[in-house]
């Protein structure tokens, strides 16, 4: 007995151990392979976690007992789409976007259906089983195919692109906001923290304890990167990519490595802005780190601007710039574009800090939406988390930056 229970807590705990490693390690595969961590679990990982029913089918199958075999493949199913699914839902509200419903749900009801048709006359034969492990090569292939369309490489990794059939990197990476949240009539506010990454302490911090729709700006120099975002993605964070952009007195006043630069050849600014952009992939959007003076000359900014309307990105522009041609440029693009209208940290005190959120909820209140940013400061976070707390009751929704993208939050 007490074998029994030593072996079964041994079990445990290599469950334990084995499920951490492979969530830790699937991001950086899908990076290094330049596909999203869905193809990896949908074509590796959802095979291996079948193993032990195929293998306990199989010996069923080998001692004549066929009930046991079907009941398995049955159960496990069943058990999977609904008390798994359940349990995760109950854990942590899950965020699945409309590309995901309509293949994945297509595929699901395909191939129960064949199964039901094959399994009419009462009995499954070899030949239907071949016809079944053909269902399962077109699947492969629609999955693959979608995985091409929705990453292209540069030398530095993949970048986000514009798929064959219009899927935009902002439609596929926006935190799904709830109907009845986007068109209330309630005052909204957006929050952009920046820096996110950085500091690996800090950001741990920010994703587990701030609400899920305050967005992320994360920097392109921090280690680990893709696994930090995965997780704050996981967490209902919206991300977008901070680009450092020339501010006034460079390089005196440096943002960092690939830097876009106002007096810098075109190819050359592309080619650091497509660095930034192969540092991790989830982003709706880019957004500037400083730019000062980059963001007043509009020769040096158009290009970079082009790129992201090529690659079906959205620009969002914090408070920090007064003068901008932003604006301009973007309406002769057609790009997409929100601009805060406050930094709710540039007196990183909790007091100036929780005065400046007072002032957002009033500018809410009166234009019907309000966007502030502020970055990953260890009392930005704290005050932030604090603040969230009050503003259900006073009438207030809280919506992640997309949402001033589409919607009344507009």
């Amino acid at each position: 007995m007490a074998t029994a229970i030593g072996l079964f807590a041994l079990g445990i705990l290599m469950l334990w151990a084995g499920s951490e490693f492979v969530t830790r390690n699937i991001g950086p595969l899908a990076r290094s392979l330049g596909v999203k961590e869905l193809v990896i679990t949908a074509l590796g990982i959802s095979v291996l976690s079948s193993l032990p029913e195929l293998t306990l089918s199989l010996f069923a199958l080998a001692k004549g007992d066929a009930a046991i075999s079907l009941g398995n493949i049955i159960g496990s199913n069943f058990v999977t789409l609904t008390f798994v699914t359940a349990i995760c839902a109950l854990v942590r509200p899950i965020n699945i976007h409309e590309e995901v419903q309509a293949r994945e749900s297509s595929w699901m009801i395909l191939s129960s259906s064949f199964v039901l048709l094959l399994a009419m006359d009462g009995r499954l034969s070899r030949s239907e089983g071949v016809l079944l492990i053909l269902l399962y090569l077109p699947y492969v292939l629609s999955v693959l195919k979608t995985a091409r369309e929705e990453a292209q490489n540069s030398p530095d990794g993949p970048l986000p692109r514009i798929s064959d059939n219009g899927r935009k990197p902002f439609d596929v990476y926006s935190q799904v906001t709830p109907l009845a949240v986007s068109t209330s009539a309630r005052p909204k506010i957006t929050i952009l923290l920046g820096g996110m990454g950085l500091n690996a302490r800090l950001t741990d911090r920010a994703i587990k304890e701030l609400p899920g729709d305050i967005s992320f700006g994360f920097a392109p120099y921090g280690d680990n990167l893709q696994e930090q975002v995965n997780r704050a993605r996981g967490r209902g964070h919206e991300i977008m990519l901070q680009v450092p952009m020339e501010p006034v007195g460079y390089p005196g006043n440096n943002p960092g490595p690939n830097t876009i630069l106002t007096d810098a050849t075109e190819d050359a600014n592309l080619t650091a802005l497509r660095w930034h952009m192969s540092r991790f992939a989830g982003y709706s959007g880019v957004t500037n780190y400083m730019g000062a003076r980059l963001l007043v000359t509009e020769e040096a900014m158009k290009p970079v601007m082009q790129e992201l309307k090529k690659r079906g990105l959205v620009y969002f522009e914090d408070a920090t710039v007064n003068l901008t041609l932003s604006p301009k440029v973007v309406q002769q693009l057609r790009l997409p574009m929100q601009r805060a209208t406050m930094v709710i940290d540039s007196d990183p005190t909790a007091p100036a800090i929780a005065e400046a959120l007072h002032k957002l909820e009033a500018e809410a209140v009166a234009n019907g939406s309000a966007i502030g940013t502020g970055s990953g400061l260890e009392v930005t976070i704290d005050t932030v988390a604090e603040w969230a707390k009050g503003l259900q009751e006073k009438g207030i929704l809280l919506v992640p930056v997309s949402a001033a993208y589409k919607g009344r939050a507009t």
